[in-house]
This record gives structure tokens, sequence and C-alpha cells, in this order.
């Protein structure tokens, strides 16, 4: 896609396109900054002993052609041109400070398709007029005098396969992606039933991350169904009810009280699997990725439990 800036005599001063690769992510989980790259044409004006300063360009940004979720940084161009002039390669990149809230707003909008970012643009430059000329260090320089400040406006879209968004820039952000502090490594090799529940758990990271929020909380349900081997009663709506419970040689690990606190917890999380099975139920992003933390907190507790006797 590409752009155009003219003055005030509706010549064009400036052309901003794209490449294949616009967009990238940089920064941490905590503030997130996309990154796009342009490529300027920019021209000097067309009135003699004139010269424009191109200083710098600051975008707006909005997804979809929706309301504006973010501004950019001005991006400096710093680049003198006097009558006649031309630069045809001048590299641009300009940041874009994100925070989670808004890029969980253009998953939203997204819609698990490809990304559209429409970016509203202005650049700034001056007139400068050419006074004389001084002699410097052996050679004539020219004198400018600044004649007046200018504001042009462009508009230029960028639009990535979901491919490239899901897999090369959304995860460089950090976005959708659960993170325990200090949790320690894993045994599964001393426990081969959680070997399948994080099996299940990383297809359930997947699933969050393309925005398929209901598959998200199926996968948690199959990671949770590995371990709830047993099967308990329960009475719901004044019916009993069998329900899946942890399997009675868990309290030999765990000790009774820890057993039951957690078939409790992992019992009420596997019930909005169920809901989506049987009461179709759709899951939204915010749901999906609290279901996902603690499904994943909850069985790395129950791997990294002491072990009271053996299982």
């Amino acid at each position: 896609m590409s752009s155009s800036f003219t003055d005030h005599s509706s010549y064009v001063i400036c052309e901003m396109s794209s490449g294949p690769n616009p967009l990238w992510a940089t920064g941490t989980a905590e503030r997130p900054i996309l990154t796009a790259s342009f490529t300027l044409i920019l021209r000097g004006p067309r009135t003699a002993a004139r010269g424009y300063d191109f200083r710098t360009l600051h975008c707006k940004v909005s997804p979809f052609d929706n309301t504006y979720i973010a501004d950019s940084l001005p991006a400096r161009i710093d680049r003198v041109l006097k009558s006649g002039e031309q630069q045809t390669d001048q590299q641009l990149q300009v940041f874009i400070p994100f925070d989670a809230a808004r890029l969980a707003r253009i998953e939203e909008l997204r819609k698990v398709g490809d990304l559209r970012l429409r970016l509203d643009c202005e650049l700034l430059f001056d007139e400068l007029v050419d006074v004389g000329q001084i002699e410097e260090f052996g050679r004539q320089v020219p004198i400018w005098a600044l004649k007046q400040h200018f504001t042009a406006q462009g508009q230029i879209t960028i639009n990535l396969s979901r491919s490239d968004w899901v897999d090369r820039v959304l995860p460089q952000t950090g976005y959708g992606q659960i993170h325990l502090f200090e949790l320690p490594v894993v045994p599964l090799d001393r426990i081969a039933a959680l070997g399948v529940a994080f099996k299940a758990l990383k297809e359930a990271q997947e699933q969050h991350k393309n925005g398929h929020y209901n598959g998200t909380v199926i996968s948690c349900r199959q990671a949770l169904d590995s371990v709830l081997t047993a099967r308990g009663e329960a009475v719901i709506n004044g019916q009993k009810q069998p329900i899946p419970v942890l399997s009675e040689s868990w309290k030999q690990r765990l000790g009774q009280s820890t057993y039951e606190w957690l078939n409790d917890a992992l019992g009420a999380l596997n019930r909005p699997g169920n809901e989506i099975a049987h009461q179709h139920r759709n899951f939204d992003q915010f749901e999906s990725q609290m279901i996902l933390m603690l499904t994943t907190t909850l069985l790395a507790y129950a791997a990294r439990a002491p072990q009271v006797g053996k299982m």
C-alpha cells in the first residue's frame, strides 16, 4: 500500500509505501510496541531558491476503519531538500506503543481473520528560503531562513495475513501467553497422566493465540479429563448426578485436605467445557485466558505438590 502527501500547491512532496513485511513487534509483554516500516520518496519544492525541511511523521492507528486505538511516536525524518532535488530511498520506522487491552480489542475485531490497520498520518515539514551562501571548509554552503511551518495529511493501510500476525508478530508482544512466575519445572516423567494434560494445555494455548476461545476451553477440559479419571456423585438441581473426580490414589500423594481442595478446584474448572458441549455457550477472550491460566496453574501445582505416599 502507498500514500501521498502534498504541499500547499497540491504538489506531491512525499510518497510513502510499505514493503511485504511491514509490521513486527518489539518491547515487552507489559509494554509491547508495534513497528511499521516504510520507504519514502521525498521531493524538494518546485519554486527556485526554496527548500523543504522534512521533520517528523506521526500516525493515528485505527483497526478495521474503527475509532483510533493508538498513536505512534513521532518518527524523525530530518532531511532537507532544495528545489529540484529528490530522495528516493528514505527508510522510516514508525513505533506504535500498545498494551494488552488494545491488542485484545484488535483480536476481537479481527475475528480470527487477517489483520487490517489504517494509519492516518501527519507529515511535518518547513518551507525554507535560500538567503545566501557562506564559505565553509573550502566550499559554498547555502544559508536557509525559515519561511513557514506546514502539515500534510496522508493515509496508508497495512494488511497482514492471519498467519503472519499470529505466528510472526503477535507472539513477540507476549499477548495470549500464560505467565506463571517462579513456577518450577514440572516433572512430567513422574506422572504419565499429567503428560497428557500438559499436551492438551499446549494445544489450548495455540487455540487461544489463534482466537478460538471455545477451542481453548475444550482443550482445557481434555487436560482436566486426563486426571479426573474416577467417578463420583454430586447433587445438581436436586438430583444426584455422576461427576468426574480425582482418583483415590491422589490422596496418597497429596494428603486428604489437599486432595479435597484440588479435586473441588479441578472439578469447578471442568464444568465450563461441559457448558460448551451441552449448552453451546461461546466464551470470550478474557474467559478463555482465565480458564487457561487457572487450569495450567492447578495442574502445575498437582505435579509439583510434595509426595506424601506412593501413587
